[in-house]
């Protein structure tokens, strides 16, 4: 509805987990780090916790692309498992790596959102330097919440034909998220 007006070749901030738009904040890029080494180092089982919408599956997807095809892995994705592993001390002596994803920080959120918008092929869509503080107000640096209010953003400015997304549109987007 809006790639065209404001010439993007793809929507730039979608919930699922595309890898092009991968990006590597200072917690995702110790957390990529603490995968790799655990699983060259042949540490048995690895952890990575932290909280909804903050990347954990994206991460685990670009760690499969990072790794040789001859490296095995099983990925369990179970949103019980911190609770399932506090009460099996069997399992828990087996993890002997073990992350916490953190969101990202304030001055992460615009270097994502440029990077998103870049990858999607923006040429001259801008946000307002203080978009970024609501931005960050609202989402806490967890990337779903960001792609959340963004992509509001997006079709808000697009109603209004605005190519310059300013702190107006972004109250708004807040106040229509919650």
């Amino acid at each position: 509805m809006y790639l065209q007006f404001y010439g993007l070749k793809e929507p730039p901030f979608g919930v699922t987990c595309d890898l092009q738009f991968f990006f590597e904040g200072s917690s995702h890029k110790e957390a990529l780090a603490s995968l790799i080494y655990g699983i060259k180092e042949k540490k048995g089982l690895i952890l990575i916790t932290g909280e909804v919408g903050v990347g954990k599956t994206i991460l685990c997807k670009a760690l499969m692309e990072k790794l040789p095809s001859s490296v095995r892995v099983s990925l369990l994705l179970n949103p019980y498992f911190s609770e399932i592993q506090s009460k099996l001390r069997q399992l828990r002596q087996r993890i002997f790596v073990k992350y916490h994803l953190s969101p990202l920080r304030k001055e992460e959120v615009k270097k994502y959102v440029e990077f998103r918008l870049k990858k999607a092929g923006n040429l001259f869509l801008k946000f307002s330097p203080q978009s970024y503080d609501i931005i960050y107000e609202f989402s806490q640096g967890i990337p779903r919440l960001i792609n959340m209010i963004c992509e509001r953003a997006l079709i808000c400015g697009f109603v209004k034909e605005r190519k310059m997304l300013d702190e107006e549109i972004f109250y708004l987007c807040r106040e229509e998220l919650g």
